[in-house]
This record gives C-alpha cells, structure tokens and sequence, in this order.
C-alpha cells in the first residue's frame, strides 16, 4: 500500500480511529467480489425502493400545457412539479378551486358587511 500523508479535514470517532489503525496493520482483508456485488446490489435496491415514482403520460392541449408552463414559470418551479403538487394535493383531498375561493371570501364578505 502507497502510504501517503492525508490531511485530517474531519475529526474521526474512537472507533473510526481504531478502524483506521487496524486497516493501516493489515488486519482488515478486501471483500470477496461476490459479496461486493451482494452489498452493491442491496444498496442499490434500496435507493430504488426510496426513490420509488410513478411514470405517468398524459395527454393536455398545446394551449394548457403552455398555461401550467407559465404558471409554474411565476412560482418558480418546474412545470411537472407544479402539476404533480395539483395532482398530490387533488387525491388528498386538499385542492382548493377557485369556487371554493369565492364561496369563502363571499362569505367572509357577508360577515363583514353584517357586523357594521
């Protein structure tokens, strides 16, 4: 092993410093490859399970995929992040449209206008 002088950037825990002194030994011995490819393949799998979304087409005119484009533009964000939150927030039962909107700030309205 080419033994070279690596500037300490973090400071190790006890056990990562008795780590260290026992790999630098020669006590430690390199993996076999097919338990590489088991560890590889395991961590893999579960960055997949972790990252885990769903691929969905869909079909919009030309016109409203321009609209959510723009908005998105205003909002800052991608166009496909803003129509998956429209998407997440719909299923959950927490979109909110524009009736709703105007049913509320009606109401709110009529409560300012009978308490005067």
């Amino acid at each position: 092993m080419n033994a070279k002088k690596i500037k300490r950037t973090l400071a190790l825990t006890p056990e990562e410093l008795s780590l260290e002194k026992e790999i630098g030994a020669g006590e430690w011995t390199e993996a076999p490859t097919s338990l590489k490819r088991e560890i590889i393949a395991n961590l893999q799998e579960s960055v997949a399970k972790r990252n885990r979304e769903a691929r969905v087409n869909i079909r919009m005119t030309p016109e409203t995929l321009e609209l959510i484009q723009k908005m998105a533009a205003k909002e800052g964000i991608g166009y496909q992040t803003l129509m998956g939150s429209v998407l997440h927030k719909y299923a959950h039962g927490l979109f909110i449209g524009i009736e709703d909107v105007k049913k509320v700030v009606t109401s709110l309205n009529l409560k300012k206008a009978s308490s005067k």
